[in-house]
């Protein structure tokens, strides 16, 4: 057996075996495990390789143990019962497809449940929502929404069901009236409080709206399901392959009408630390797959007044739940979120990642949905005054960017023209000289990249090859150039010093590897230096060995390095 150097509990290991030998009918052993969890987090999770006689049971899983904490662990222990029934509860749903992960089994006193192993790699809605790809990011959401009203249609009429596991696992659980009557009282309190600070009168109309509007949302009533209460653009796994994607963590699940989830796109993910706006046309174009998803299960659903009720109301509630409270921590000074894991090339900046705009976007968000709907007045009325309070205040704020799959690009791809090769040489010598140098030494940079060159033999290759530039929009400068040789070499491929990390390059090989599929090319290969291994290993080159290369007499190490193309 494997592991990491974090401290295995053995009992944990053995228990495991057991309750999953129990599960599948035969015994079960562990011949490896790995842990995916940062040391510091509150969950420990651990990926399990199991020895299986048949091909019925999965080569690994996932254990996932909610570890106690030294304060308030009666509340950990919660989320880990709501997490563990929330899966078993979905598991045990009739025609649900698969938008969570197989439940197998867990364990109370020791605190893990055991899933399904979704892949070796979380590629989640971060993943595609902080790249520079709008159809990407497009896609990504059609599959959140679909599988997250594919989920609420399953259990819709079935909550019954999830309160019995819940009881099974955690038998003081917070039952759905306690829960109503707890945030209640918490979210209007929270109302008055924020007016209090910001010295706006309160209308007895509008906190009675807001007594209406929570009554609605965590009552039974049509919409009532298992909502998933943290739905964030990380608690799901995205299969882009296979054009699936599973909701995950389920710690924050309750009872409540399903529109508070079918709203996260619309209040800029209420509960999350990757929170950005989506362009208007994108959200309600998602929301009717959603819409559609959930009508075949509450046929409410199909009702506008009905719907638009709900929706306007859960906009409403996540002022309330999600927003104003973040005004008492803002009002004098900004602060930055937390921002969680991003993909290597992401364009998520966490320096940027400020408070401030959450609340305002929220806010008019609602005041938005309110209005349009000719619902709400009161409420929106109170926003609107907040609104106009915050930005007195914070005259400098301003609203949410979009995330950066939808924000206007700032670059484009042409072909290479004659005259473009001057511009071109300086940026392969600025690029080679500021980036490369950290990889080579002076003697082979000033060889790779001479003062003076031969811009002749450039043109005359660029021009012989299918060659591309990239394009600054703002400026109309060539901050990237690559180009592609008949063959399939992949000849050059430079990104300007000052423009790396903001998908040039990636757009740049797109460019090469779309017309090497025009031309009917199977393969892709090239010789990459040290410094661009890594980002060609990204994009699914490997590396098929390590090479000296001679030019002028001087030696360089570099890669050669292949892609098939499908």
């Amino acid at each position: 057996m494997t592991s990491t150097k974090q401290t295995l509990n053995p009992h944990l290991i053995d228990k495991a075996k057991q309750l999953l030998s129990e599960y599948f009918g035969t015994s079960i052993d562990i011949q490896s495990v790995t842990f995916l969890n940062e040391p510091e987090r509150r969950n420990c999770v651990l990926r399990l390789g199991l020895i299986q006689s048949t091909t019925t049971i999965p080569q690994t899983v996932i254990l996932k143990q909610s570890l106690p904490e030294e304060e308030k662990d009666n509340e950990a222990f919660a989320r880990f019962a709501r997490d563990w029934a929330g899966l078993e509860f979905a598991e045990k749903l009739p025609h649900c497809i698969h938008n969570v992960p197989r439940f197998y089994c867990g364990d109370k006193s020791l605190r893990f449940i055991i899933i399904e192993d979704l892949g070796a790699k979380h590629i989640s809605l971060v993943d595609s929502l902080t790249s520079p790809r709008r159809d990407k990011a497009i896609f990504a959401l059609k599959r959140f929404m679909k599988a997250l009203g594919s989920f609420h249609a399953a259990g819709a009429k079935h909550t019954q069901l999830y309160d019995n596991i819940l009881t099974q696992i955690h038998n003081e659980h917070i039952t759905q009236e306690e829960d109503a009557t707890d945030t209640h009282q918490t979210l209007i309190n929270q109302l008055i409080s924020t007016h209090q600070q910001l010295q706006l009168s309160l209308s007895d109309e509008c906190i009675q709206e807001a007594h209406q509007l929570i009554t609605s949302m965590l009552s039974s009533g049509p919409f009532t399901v298992l909502t998933h209460g943290d739905i964030c653009p990380d608690n799901v796994f995205d299969h882009e392959d296979n054009d699936e994607l599973q909701l995950i963590d389920f710690e924050w699940a309750f009872v409540r009408n399903a529109l508070l989830d079918a709203t996260y796109l619309r209040m800029s993910m209420p509960t999350c630390w990757c929170a950005k706006a989506i362009p208007i046309d994108v959200i309600e174009s998602l929301e009717v797959i959603y819409r559609e998803e959930i009508s075949r299960a509450i046929p409410e659903a199909k009702n506008d007044k009905l719907y638009q009720k709900s929706y306007t109301e859960a906009c409403g509630f996540w002022i309330l739940q999600q927003t104003l409270h973040y005004i008492d921590s803002t009002l004098e000074h900004d602060r930055i979120g937390p921002s969680g894991p991003t993909p290597k090339n992401s364009l998520w900046k966490s320096d940027e990642n400020w408070v401030r705009p959450r609340i305002l976007s929220r806010l008019q968000a609602f005041i938005n949905v309110a209005t349009a709907y000719d619902l709400l007045p009161h409420m929106a009325l109170m926003a609107k005054k907040i609104v106009d309070a915050l930005q007195k205040r914070w005259p400098d704020v301003k609203p949410l960017p979009f995330y950066p799959a939808f924000q206007a690009p700032s670059f484009y791809i042409r072909l290479y023209q004659l005259g473009d090769e001057a511009e071109i040489y300086q940026l392969f010598y600025d690029t080679v000289h500021h980036i490369n140098c950290k990889d080579y030494t002076e003697e082979q940079i000033n060889t790779w990249a001479p003062k003076t060159p031969d811009l002749s033999k450039w043109i005359n290759s660029l021009s012989k090859n299918h060659s591309f530039v990239a394009i600054d929009a703002a400026t109309n400068h060539i901050i990237g150039f690559s180009d592609l040789e008949d063959n399939g070499y992949l000849n050059r491929g430079y990104v300007h010093k000052d423009f790396q990390g903001q998908g040039i390059g990636k757009a740049l090989l797109l460019a090469r590897e779309n017309k090497a599929q025009e031309l009917g090319l199977k393969q892709l290969f090239s010789d990459v230096s040290i410094t661009a291994k890594p980002f060609f290993e990204k994009c699914g080159y490997v590396a098929l060995k390590e090479q000296t290369k001679e030019l002028n007499g001087v030696l360089f190490i570099n890669y050669y390095m292949v892609k098939a193309l499908t």
